[in-house]
């Protein structure tokens, strides 16, 4: 049964205080000094979150990144997003990432990278104690408020790594719908943004104990940002409508992350291979 941690769910406000904006300051030094910088495609679809004058909009979005490579990708998401919104993205995690000394130790040094909240796991044939009814419901309805909040919740939705995903097309994984169960419950408004990652897969592949730093240092990695989906409105007694509404998001999450892939494989978004030493100029560059 996965370990239980009381947690204050964040705002935008304690996100921009003084105290995080530190943090900030030691996540932008660390990210650039560790990681390669991406290149970004696709920032024109971040437009969305922002209101006519400018600023942001006081409503959150979720953000959904594929493939799911490892530790690095709240990481990365980080790095690519621009001005303020950095500072507002959230990854979430599972809470059993809390349990164990190597999890432990990961947790200590995760806020000095990426703001993160813990999530128990939901309730399933291989763990039917994990998650009753009533606390997926009041799991559910925190993260709802720190959409409204104006928080950037960030998933995966191909939940956990499986090692036998490594490489392997979009095409060829299983999405599951919590994105998408969430967007359906979410007010009117909210987006989602699927990210697609290339150049990570061997990074920090599943069942190692750190990172492959020769990967790292031997690659630009890029990160393309897809078309935001909404939900669309729904009467709320059109029973049938409010029933489908859920795998209809999934189908046009999906659909548009594999859309990414495909855009990528047909040489839309070039990628560059480095040479070690080429690394650090070219980065910078980017």
């Amino acid at each position: 049964m996965p370990h239980s941690i009381e947690v204050t769910p964040p705002t935008r406000e304690s996100l921009t205080a003084f105290g995080n904006l530190l943090y900030e300051k030691i996540r932008t030094v660390l990210a650039e000094n560790l990681i390669p910088r991406p290149i970004v495609y696709g920032l024109e679809n971040l437009q969305v979150l922002e209101a006519a004058d400018g600023s942001l909009k006081p409503k959150g979005a979720i953000f959904g990144f594929a493939p799911h490579n490892g530790h690095i990708d709240g990481i990365m998401l980080r790095t690519a997003a621009p001005g303020v919104i950095k500072s507002l993205l959230m990854l979430l995690h599972k809470d059993s990432y809390w349990n164990g000394k190597s999890q432990q130790f990961i947790n200590t040094l995760r806020p000095f990278f990426v703001n993160s909240f813990p999530l128990s796991e939901q309730t399933s044939k291989d763990n039917p104690t994990a998650m009753n009814r009533a606390s997926a419901q009041a799991q559910e309805a925190t993260l709802i408020g720190m959409l409204e909040q104006g928080i950037y919740l960030v998933i995966a939705p191909e939940g956990t790594r499986e090692v036998g995903n490594r490489n392997k097309p979009l095409t060829e994984r299983v999405f599951k719908e919590e994105g998408a169960s969430l967007l359906a419950k979410a007010p009117l408004g909210i987006p989602y943004i699927p990210v697609y990652f290339v150049g990570m897969e061997d990074w920090w592949p599943k069942g190692t104990k750190l990172p492959n730093f020769e990967a790292i240092y031997s690659t630009i990695p890029l990160v393309i940002i897809g078309k935001p989906i909404f939900k669309p409105e729904v009467a709320e007694d059109d029973v049938s409508a409010q029933r489908g509404l859920k795998k209809r998001l999934a189908r046009e999450i999906k659909a548009e992350t594999h859309t990414l892939e495909a855009a990528w494989k047909a040489g839309k978004y070039p990628v560059m291979e480095l040479d070690i030493d080429q690394k650090t100029e070219l980065g910078k560059a980017t």
